[in-house]
């Protein structure tokens, strides 16, 4: 694993333009366990937060 593959939920949130919350929200849904801290903040794949961003974001036609 890279260190650019690493970010907190904000760096992710910016990635994938969306709210910080948004993000946070959907990581407490899924229950997604950080890889770490780096300081005061969890830190996760960003692979990880890309597929759970697609599998959130996507709604299947009624």
């Amino acid at each position: 694993m890279r260190p650019q593959d690493i970010v907190t939920p904000t760096q992710a949130a910016h990635l994938f333009g969306v709210p910080p919350s948004t993000v946070r929200s959907w990581i407490h849904r899924r229950r997604i366990q950080p890889l770490g801290r780096i300081g005061r903040y969890n830190v996760y794949d960003l692979q990880t937060l890309a597929e759970l961003e697609r599998d959130m974001r996507y709604r299947p036609a009624a």
